[in-house]
């Protein structure tokens, strides 16, 4: 019988096939396995921050507050009055607290130089003027349109 002929890629094929039977003879790994060191405890800062910024603290503050203001009452006006205005400034502090901050110039992010298709293009902020400007503007524009109307 004719002996069989392998194609070139037949051949390499046969070849890798030889090479991944070959026993790896690194030796064997030990039995030991990573373990996760525990966890590190968080700063206190971080903790108070954290508590600082519970959903619930804000209520929480508010009722005690207010409990508080509620049993001053009968002993000192004052101590109540100021209990009940902590109370309200407890209430609505999240709202300030944690609004949306601008960048350190005052100015949002959405202003500086962007990119679009390809070139630069600047978007300068709006110019800051004062109320008295402001309060001008609108006059003078309250008596062009008194002026049109005429």
């Amino acid at each position: 019988m004719p002996e069989k002929r392998y194609t070139k890629v037949e051949e390499e094929i046969l070849q890798i096939l030889d090479k991944m039977e070959v026993v790896d003879e690194r030796p064997a790994r030990s039995p030991l396995r990573a373990v996760p060191s525990p966890p590190r405890r968080k700063p206190r800062s971080h903790r108070m921050r954290s508590f600082l910024h519970a959903p619930w603290t804000s209520l929480a503050l508010t009722a005690a507050f207010a409990f508080a203001a509620l049993l001053a009452r009968d002993t000192s006006h004052l101590l109540a009055t100021a209990l009940a205005s902590l109370s309200i400034i407890a209430f609505f502090a999240p709202i300030v607290l944690r609004r949306q901050t601008v960048s350190p110039g005052g100015v949002p992010q959405h202003f500086g130089t962007k990119q679009w298709r390809g070139r630069d293009i600047s978007f300068d902020p709006p110019l800051r003027t004062s109320l008295a400007e402001r309060a001008r503007i609108w006059l003078d524009n309250q008596r062009r349109n008194r002026r049109r109307d005429d």
